[in-house]
C-alpha cells in the first residue's frame, strides 16, 4: 500500500513540475499540447479499458503516449534541476581539505 501511495504522490508532483521548454522543442517539432487534466482523463480511460484499448480507441493511446512522454521529460528536468540545486548548495564532506 505504501508503494501505491508513493507512486501516486510522485506522479502528482511530476505533473505539477514545470517543463524545460528547450528540451521539449528539441525532441519534438512542436511544444507538448497535453495538459494535466487531459493526461488524467487519458489515464482514467486507459484504466477502464485495458484490454485491446489501442485497437478500439486509438486516440486514447496517442494521448496517453504524449502524456507519458511529457511526464518523462518533466521527471528528467525535475531530477536534473534538483541535482544541480543540491550540487550548488550542499557542500561535499571534506571538500575544504581537498582544495590543496
Amino acid at each position: 500500500m505504501f508503494l501505491i501511495r508513493l507512486a501516486f504522490w510522485l506522479t502528482l508532483v511530476v505533473i505539477l513540475l514545470p517543463a524545460d521548454s528547450a528540451s521539449t522543442t528539441v525532441e519534438r517539432s512542436e511544444p507538448p499540447s497535453v495538459g494535466a487534466m487531459e493526461a488524467i482523463s487519458a489515464a482514467r480511460a486507459a484504466i477502464e479499458d485495458l484490454s485491446e484499448i489501442c485497437g478500439r480507441r486509438p486516440a486514447v493511446c496517442e494521448t496517453s503516449q504524449a502524456a507519458l512522454q511529457t511526464f518523462g521529460q518533466k521527471a528528467k528536468y525535475g531530477a536534473r534541476t534538483l541535482y544541480e540545486y543540491l550540487d550548488d548548495t550542499v557542500p561535499e564532506p571534506g571538500g575544504a581539505d581537498r582544495a590543496g
